[in-house]
C-alpha cells in the first residue's frame, strides 16, 4: 500500500511539473525577443542601401533617405493604428521600422528631411493637437523630450503639421482630407494632446485615446496587441496584433573591436541641420536662420562700396569733359529755346578780309550751342590779328621814317 501511494505521488508530481514547464515554456520564448540588442552598427548597416549617411558637426551620424522630393515623416506611404502602447506609425518602407520608431527628424535646405538616430523605442516620435474637428501630428525635432514637447514654448513650423477629421484618422487614404491652405487657421484652434502611456519604466506618446476618438467621431476603434518580430523589416498586422521589430539599442561606440560608424560617408563642412536643441526650436526648422549666411554677406558691403564710388566719379568726370568739348554735342547741352541772336558790335573794319572773318560767327550762330560756343576764340583770334597787322604797318612806317631821317 506504501508503495503504490509513493508511486501515485511520483506520478502526480510528475505530471504537474511537466505542466508547468508547458506553461511557462511559450512565455519565456516571448520575453526574449524585447531583451535582444544592437548597437548604431545596426542602423549603419541596414539603411546603408536606401539613403546616405552624413557626419554632421553637431549631431554626428545623420542620414538622408534617398526618397521622392515630396517625401514628409509620418506622411509618405504609411498610416496610423490604435494600440495598447498608444498610436503606431506603420510604414511601408523597409526601413521604417528605425527611422519612425528611433530618433528624431530634421529638415536641412540642402538634403531634405535628415533623421538622427536614437536609443529608445516608440510608436512615434510626434506631437499631437486636437481641436476644430481635427487631429494633427508633427515630427518631434532632435534634442526633445516628451516634456518639451507638452510645453507651449515649443515651436514647431506650420509646414511640418498635418491636420485630418477625426473620422479619417485611422484610414489609409487619409492624404485626400489634407488640406495644407488651413493648417495655420486650425492650428490657432487647437490644443496640445499630452496623453502618454508608460511601462516598462519607459514613457510613451500616445496621442488621441480610443475613448476621446469613439466620442467625438461614433466609431468604434480596433485596440491591437504588439508583438514582436525576430527581423528587421515592415511590421505586420494580423487579426488584432502588429508585430514590429524593436530591439534593446546599446550606444557603444566599439563593435568587435573597432569604431561604429557607417561604411560610406559624406563629409560636410557645415551643420547639415540649423539651430541648437536648448533653444527649443530645433525640430527641423529651415535654414533660412543659418549663422554661416552674414559671413557671406559682410564682403559683399565691404567690396560694392568702392567700386560704386569710383563709378560716380568716373561718371562726373566723363560728363563734364563732355560738356567741354565743342566736337562732341549732345542733347542735353541744347538750349530749352532758339538762340537769341546778339547785336552786331560796331567795330572798325580795315578791310574786307577783316568784315568776312567777322560775318562767319554769324553763320555759324544759327546751329547748336557748341558751334556758338567756337565762334568766341574765332572773334578773339581775327581781332589779334587785326591788331597784329595795324602794329605791322605803324612799325614799318616808324621804320621808314627813321631810315629817312637817316638818310637826310
Amino acid at each position: 500500500m506504501k508503495s503504490q501511494a509513493k508511486i501515485k505521488a511520483f506520478g502526480w508530481s510528475l505530471l504537474f511539473s511537466v505542466l508547468v514547464l508547458a506553461f511557462s515554456w511559450p512565455t519565456q520564448s516571448a520575453k526574449a525577443q524585447p531583451g535582444v540588442q544592437i548597437s548604431f552598427q545596426t542602423f549603419y548597416d541596414e539603411l546603408s542601401p536606401y539613403g546616405t549617411w552624413l557626419n554632421d558637426p553637431q549631431y554626428g551620424y545623420v542620414w538622408a533617405p534617398s526618397v521622392s522630393r515630396g517625401f514628409r515623416p509620418y506622411y509618405t506611404d504609411g498610416y496610423w493604428v490604435n494600440t495598447d502602447y498608444g498610436n503606431m506609425w506603420m510604414s511601408d518602407y523597409p526601413w521604417g521600422w528605425a527611422a519612425f520608431h528611433y530618433g528624431r527628424w530634421a529638415y536641412s535646405d540642402y538634403y531634405g528631411w535628415i533623421w538622427v538616430p536614437g536609443d529608445e523605442w516608440g510608436p512615434a516620435w510626434v506631437s499631437w493637437r486636437q481641436g476644430d474637428g481635427y487631429y494633427g501630428w508633427a515630427p518631434m525635432g532632435p534634442g526633445i523630450s516628451i516634456n518639451v514637447s507638452f510645453g507651449s514654448g515649443y515651436y514647431v513650423p506650420d509646414a511640418y503639421w498635418t491636420f485630418i477629421p477625426y473620422g479619417y484618422l485611422y484610414t489609409h487614404n487619409f492624404h485626400r482630407y489634407y488640406s495644407p491652405r488651413r493648417t495655420r487657421t486650425i492650428i490657432h484652434n487647437t490644443t496640445i494632446i499630452n496623453n502618454t502611456y508608460r511601462r516598462d519604466r519607459n514613457t510613451y506618446v500616445t496621442g488621441p485615446r480610443r475613448q476621446d476618438y469613439e466620442k467625438r467621431t461614433g466609431h468604434t476603434s480596433t485596440v491591437y496587441q504588439v508583438g514582436t518580430r525576430g527581423n528587421a523589416g515592415r511590421g505586420q498586422v494580423s487579426g488584432n496584433r502588429v508585430s514590429v521589430y524593436r530591439p534593446a539599442v546599446n550606444r557603444t561606440t566599439v563593435v568587435n573591436g573597432r569604431e561604429a560608424r557607417p561604411s560610406k560617408i559624406k563629409e560636410v563642412n557645415r551643420p547639415v541641420i540649423s539651430g541648437s536643441p536648448a533653444s527649443g526650436q530645433t525640430n527641423g526648422r529651415p535654414a533660412r536662420q543659418s549663422t554661416t549666411r552674414p559671413a557671406t554677406t559682410a564682403p559683399r558691403q565691404t567690396t560694392n562700396t568702392p567700386v560704386r564710388q569710383n563709378v560716380n566719379r568716373t561718371s562726373t568726370q566723363n560728363r563734364a569733359t563732355q560738356v567741354e568739348r565743342p566736337a562732341t554735342p549732345t542733347r542735353t547741352t541744347r538750349p530749352a529755346t532758339a538762340p537769341v541772336r546778339s547785336a552786331p558790335v560796331q567795330r572798325p573794319a580795315p578791310s574786307r578780309e577783316v568784315q568776312q572773318q567777322h560775318a562767319a560767327p554769324v553763320r555759324t550762330q544759327r546751329t547748336t550751342s557748341p558751334q556758338v560756343r567756337q565762334s568766341a576764340p574765332q572773334r578773339s583770334s581775327s581781332s589779334r590779328s587785326v591788331e597784329q597787322r595795324s602794329s605791322e604797318r605803324s612799325s614799318s612806317r616808324t621804320s621808314s621814317s627813321k631810315a629817312e631821317r637817316f638818310r637826310r
